[in-house]
């Protein structure tokens, strides 16, 4: 997993049945700047455990990260998730999700839950992130931490990924919103 993805438990309520669990994969997406996503073929699949009561309508227009694609979301689903931080701390996380059709990811959690309940879960993701990529650059006088980058003259950050300028970060590669 990178900084910005990671799997939970999904736990599923249901009347009829003792709780179960199910993982899945979740992109923690800051640029979703106003809701969680969930993907609509997660959602089909778990509809003979879903409890009826979980689901809403809804009547929202979703812009993607493309900035031209724009999507009709007509339904929500609210859904009860366990992640885990880098160290093993457990937050728990129940929210409402917009169905949306995507590939590669089960769930997106957007910026509002990542900035709310989920803000010291966030944070700690941002942490163990900072942590794995501290290194020093040598300058002509010095070691500078790539974290304390005012010390630093133009030309001597490297770029985090080859064509910089032209090329998608990986990162929005894998964002179903772009």
């Amino acid at each position: 997993m990178t900084s910005a993805h990671t799997v939970a438990r999904l736990i599923m309520n249901n009347n009829l049945r003792e709780n179960s669990e199910k993982l899945i994969t979740v992109l923690c997406d800051t640029g979703a700047l106003s809701a969680n996503y969930v993907s609509r073929g997660l959602v089909e699949s778990l509809m003979p455990e879903l409890n009826p009561e979980f689901l809403y309508d809804a009547n929202h227009r979703v812009v993607l990260a493309d900035s031209t694609t724009i999507k009709t979301v007509t339904q929500g689903v609210r859904l009860n998730l366990l992640l885990a931080d880098p160290y093993g701390k457990q937050y728990q996380f129940k929210g409402d999700f917009l169905i949306i059709d995507m590939k590669h990811n089960d769930v997106i959690l957007g910026l509002p839950a990542l900035t709310g309940t989920l803000y010291p879960f966030m944070c700690e993701l941002m942490r163990h992130a900072f942590e794995q990529t501290s290194y020093e650059i040598e300058s002509d006088t010095k070691k500078i931490s790539t974290h304390d980058l005012s010390g630093l003259e133009h030309g001597q950050i490297v770029e985090p990924w080859s064509k910089a300028s032209t090329q998608i970060a990986p990162e929005e590669e894998d964002s179903e919103l772009r």
